[in-house]
């Protein structure tokens, strides 16, 4: 890697809490609660996307309090095309994380 590039893993610590800026996968667009709820995201069970928003978060008297109950997600669909999904609930996703993330706070370097 070059001098003058870093990992920006290297210098903040791993957050669990679910926030604008990560990266998720879509998963479970068959169990919908209800039809309206579906929209056009079953065509993108598999598919990667950001998270743009948080709608709801759970109470601070809860045992993860602060944690993302649904939220806000864009999905590329071309080169500058993005399609949005709002107020999708946190059991149809799945947060991505890469390797550096889930080792470093475990591990001493």
């Amino acid at each position: 890697m070059a001098d003058n590039v870093f990992q920006l893993d290297d210098y903040r610590s791993f957050d669990p809490i679910l926030r604008k800026g990560d990266v998720v996968r879509i998963v479970n667009t068959g169990e919908f609660e209800w039809p309206d709820d579906e929209d056009d995201i079953v065509l993108y069970e598999g598919q990667t996307g950001i998270v743009t928003g948080v709608c709801m978060r759970l109470p601070s008297d809860h045992a993860a309090a602060g944690q993302a109950t649904y939220i806000d997600i864009a999905v590329a669909v071309g080169d500058d095309e993005w399609i949005t999904f709002d107020a999708i609930s946190c059991d149809h996703v799945h947060r991505l994380l890469r390797a550096s993330q889930v080792m470093r706070d475990g591990e001493e370097g």
